[in-house]
């Protein structure tokens, strides 16, 4: 939707009413889980840890990366990229307690199928990893491994293990 010009998240709307704007990926997530049959597995009911998990996400684990807007630049292809430059702070703690009280012993967030928690979680810590060279405990790269292996989307496991 094209009326998200100025704004840095993203908004979805079903029609034309100004009322059936939704803001924020982890709200579009929830909202699409709640009005389709075929998404509700991905939010199922009474697990905390799922929304432990989505608020998480945006509220501690995103800090840890800060896309600077004022240094857009204009690659090559014509492609607007923006700098992103880490937070120094206590990621490890942070992710200490994510591995504790949110992911604990279960192959996802919530248990043992993906919830929309995990399409929220693992993309950020797999970008603290990947691009922001973040040292992730084994546990949490194990967990990226059975992310990413669960949606079918090919990777080298270099981009997870090389230190």
């Amino acid at each position: 939707n094209n009326e998200n010009n100025n704004l840095n998240f993203p908004i979805m709307c079903e029609s034309t009413s100004r009322n059936d704007i939704v803001w924020g990926s982890n709200s579009i997530m929830r909202y699409i889980c709640r009005q389709y049959d075929v998404a509700k597995k991905f939010y199922p009911p009474n697990i905390p840890q799922i929304d432990i998990g989505l608020d998480w996400s945006t509220s501690v684990l995103s800090k840890h990366i800060i896309r600077n807007n004022s240094k857009t630049k204009i690659n090559n292809n014509n492609s607007i990229s923006n700098s992103v430059v880490v937070v120094p702070a206590s990621i490890e703690n942070d992710i200490n307690f994510f591995m504790e009280h949110v992911l604990g012993k279960q192959n996802f967030i919530g248990g043992d199928q993906l919830t929309i928690a995990d399409f929220s979680v693992a993309p950020v810590l797999f970008e603290l990893r990947k691009n922001q060279k973040v040292n992730l405990p084994v546990s949490v790269k194990l967990y990226l491994v059975r992310f990413f292996g669960a949606i079918n989307l090919p990777f080298n496991l270099r981009n997870i293990f090389d230190t």
